[in-house]
């Protein structure tokens, strides 16, 4: 029997960060959240097997965790694209199980992007036929829906930190990796869309740039929190960033208001894709919405 005491929390261990949301188990509302940046897409070798470091950091994450919630709290786990990618990923869960009890729910890309689509829902202005996005570290969702019918939906294997790890040796960027970086894209973000569509955008990457933008033009930090969800991107601002960021050091994007410090290194990746998607369903602006995959599997039964 849940108590009004009682809280559900839900770790999400991303390819970039692992998100800890919690709320009422009575109540979706007055949820909070915080992320720790733990890099599981760094810690995958050659040969795709999570290292001891990435492993140890999901475990000190779950006793972190369980150290402030209490006994009558339920602990739900999900992993995405990182530990889609894992080969030892049953090791993992094995460990998890014996060190904790808890169960560790790897998603699939299909249950991933239904949880996506599902969150955003949402979202002032998520009604009617809708294509959203969400950017991970190691892949991109992309699912078109009509209400709450998802009509169909792809993965890619493109993400920020994968694309960092693989083309960005330095900043400012030379032209032969942003050359190189923009050929990746090119050739593996496409989406064929012959409708206008309404777009919404999720995920870290979309929150990180919706705050530069809201910053940029003038806003407070605190005027921009409350602003961001549903407030819209344009374009024209996508390719300012992208342009910005290309002719900066690491420091000099890390001094941009609105910027989080844990995306320095990967927001250039991050807007090249947003920009590739616009440009793939031939939309100038998105909806930016906070929501995701934690909302869609935490309140999937409300």
């Amino acid at each position: 029997m849940k108590r009004k005491n009682d809280t559900n929390v839900l770790i999400e261990f991303g390819s970039n960060t692992a998100k800890v949301y919690s709320c009422s188990a009575l109540k979706s509302t007055d949820a909070c959240f915080y992320r720790l940046p733990l890099r599981l897409a760094s810690q995958l070798n050659s040969s795709q097997m999570l290292s001891e470091k990435g492993i140890k950091s999901i475990l000190d994450t779950i006793a972190d965790v369980k150290q402030r919630f209490t006994n009558n709290d339920q602990i739900r786990l999900i992993g995405t694209e990182a530990l889609r990618r894992a080969k030892n990923s049953a090791a993992v869960q094995q460990r998890i199980a014996e060190q904790f009890g808890l169960n560790l729910r790897i998603l699939s890309w299909q249950e991933e992007a239904e949880a996506a689509y599902r969150g955003v829902l949402g979202t002032a202005g998520a009604s009617g036929r809708i294509i959203c996005f969400d950017i991970g570290g190691s892949s991109t969702e992309i699912i078109q829906g009509k209400d709450k019918k998802i009509e169909r939906s792809k993965s890619f294997p493109v993400g920020a930190v994968d694309l960092s790890r693989k083309f960005i040796r330095k900043q400012p960027l030379t032209q032969c990796m942003y050359t190189a970086l923009n050929m990746e894209l090119e050739r593996k973000l496409v989406w064929k869309n012959n409708l206008q569509l309404k777009l919404l955008g999720s995920g870290g990457a979309v929150y990180t740039c919706a705050m530069v933008a809201l910053m940029h033009a003038g806003k407070s930090e605190s005027e921009a929190l409350k602003e961001i969800d549903g407030s819209t991107l344009r374009r024209s601002e996508i390719i300012r960033q992208e342009q910005s960021y290309r002719a900066l050091t690491l420091e000099q994007i890390r001094q941009i208001p609105g910027m989080d410090p844990s995306r320095v290194d990967i927001i250039l990746p991050a807007v090249m894709i947003i920009r590739r998607i616009m440009e793939n369903t031939r939309e100038y602006s998105f909806i930016v919405s906070t929501r995701g995959v934690w909302q869609g599997i935490m309140f999937a039964n409300r």
